[in-house]
């Protein structure tokens, strides 16, 4: 099988952030000029184009347009209509901001299928709080996360088998459910994650502390800063004007940050 057809890209988003796909796509073709993967853009009902590059919008179903749907009963639905045995997982509003590295990603799909014991290359370092990492002899560059480590389920940039990722899902979480409270059950997961092993050495270099969007806003100035810079064009004020991020959000993620600890803390006696 040729490699293009080993791998998908899947840019997870949503219609409400339908304003960071013009910049995400502009600096992922500029960036990844040589990209052969398709790309499949998660989104509830919209179709998008850019020049250049195939992208293939997958929408919800009918039957669920008008209702809640989470992120990870979206997610999923979305994988099992892809037929290829990887996924690149990306989000919106990581923008590129130098060129990738095309032939590491290559290499890292060669190891994956010589090996189907790796769940996921995260190209996001992960320090873990009780455990130190592994150094991979086999992998060049990377680290073997423990079995216990913090955030083996992220939403960093990634390469993911897919059948993985699918079972890692459950269709009532939210991502930030997932990477917490879901990260728990990556403790019986016996497959191998690695993790990338110094930040300096990026394949996908991006802001992956400082992310585009931050409560629903333009995390300013950094945004305007690289836009200008790559003569990007996007009206910051749509979206700043919003209702500021409500209290009572910070307040339910702080509720599930405690669940989490609680449930590590059951885990590990």
């Amino acid at each position: 099988m040729a490699k293009e057809n080993k791998c998908t890209i899947v840019v997870s988003s949503c219609d409400s952030y339908e304003d960071t796909w013009y910049p995400f796509f502009t600096l992922l073709n500029k960036y990844w000029p040589d990209n052969k993967f398709p790309i499949v853009l998660n989104t509830e009902t919209k179709q998008y184009n850019f020049p250049g590059l195939n992208i293939q919008a997958i929408n919800l179903e009918e039957s669920d347009r008008h209702k809640k749907t989470e992120w990870g009963k979206r997610l999923r639905k979305v994988l099992e209509k892809i037929d290829s045995k990887y996924i690149l997982f990306m989000l919106d509003d990581f923008f590129l901001t130098d060129y990738v590295d095309s032939k590491k990603v290559d290499e890292i799909i060669d190891w994956m299928e010589k090996d189907e014991n790796i769940a996921v290359f995260s190209f996001f370092r992960v320090e873990d709080e009780l455990h130190s990492d592994t150094k991979s002899d086999k992998y060049k560059g990377f680290y073997l996360r423990n079995q216990k480590g913090d955030y083996r389920y992220n939403c960093q940039i990634a390469i993911w088998n897919r059948g993985e990722l699918i079972k890692s899902l459950r269709d009532f979480e939210s991502a930030w459910d997932w990477e917490v409270n879901g990260n728990v059950r990556s403790y019986k997961n016996k497959k191998e994650f690695y993790t990338l092993m110094d930040p300096k050495d990026y394949i996908f270099k991006y802001n992956c502390e400082n992310y585009g969007v931050v409560r629903g806003k333009w995390r300013l100035p950094y945004t305007k800063e690289l836009f200008d810079k790559e003569n990007i064009q996007v009206d910051f004020s749509i979206r700043n004007n919003k209702e500021r991020y409500v209290e009572k959000n910070i307040l339910k993620r702080k509720w599930k940050s405690l669940l989490y600890r609680i449930n590590k803390l059951r885990s590990r006696i």
